[in-house]
């Protein structure tokens, strides 16, 4: 899939996570998410990356809380601070 993980923990206790991956095209997105209770997908929780309308990049939450149904929310996991780039390999 040409992507990979990367993370560093902080001695102050943070986590900062990178996912780096290589989208097919530049207009598609990109998400990685986790299913924090248990092995069911209802609950699973995703950032999802990808352009906007004005060109820029953003990163945005969601939560799957029924098969038929995402929302955009929080992460029930602390997470401060999102951030998107897109880079020209």
């Amino acid at each position: 899939m040409g992507s990979s993980l990367h993370r560093t923990h902080d001695t102050d206790g943070s986590l900062s996570i990178a996912f780096e991956s290589s989208p097919a095209e530049f207009e598609s997105w990109i998400s990685w998410a986790i299913i924090p209770t248990g092995s069911d997908r209802v609950g699973v929780q995703s950032l999802i990356s990808f352009k906007q309308t004005d060109g820029s990049m953003t990163v945005r939450s969601y939560k799957l809380s029924h098969y038929q149904s995402v929302e955009q929310k929080n992460l029930t996991l602390g997470v401060p601070d999102t951030s998107a780039e897109r880079f020209n390999k």
